[in-house]
């Protein structure tokens, strides 16, 4: 998914309910819930294809 895809989405959620709690599943299954407490960061890979933080030439984008 894309960022401003991903932007559409969180708006139209914040229109329907308002300002709500972000949270985040440990897996597929919701088998646990945690509070987002991280910015979204820009990333890339590095040569042995790990992401790094990267503010000047950002690949991705981290949600959490």
């Amino acid at each position: 998914m894309k960022l401003n895809e991903y932007i559409k989405e969180l708006n139209s959620v914040k229109k329907e309910f308002g300002d709500l709690e972000c949270i985040y599943s440990v897996d597929d299954e919701g088998n646990e819930f945690f509070p987002v407490y991280w910015h979204p960061t820009p990333m890339s890979d590095d040569k042995d294809g790990y992401k790094q933080q990267d503010k000047k030439s950002p690949v991705y984008v981290c949600v959490n």
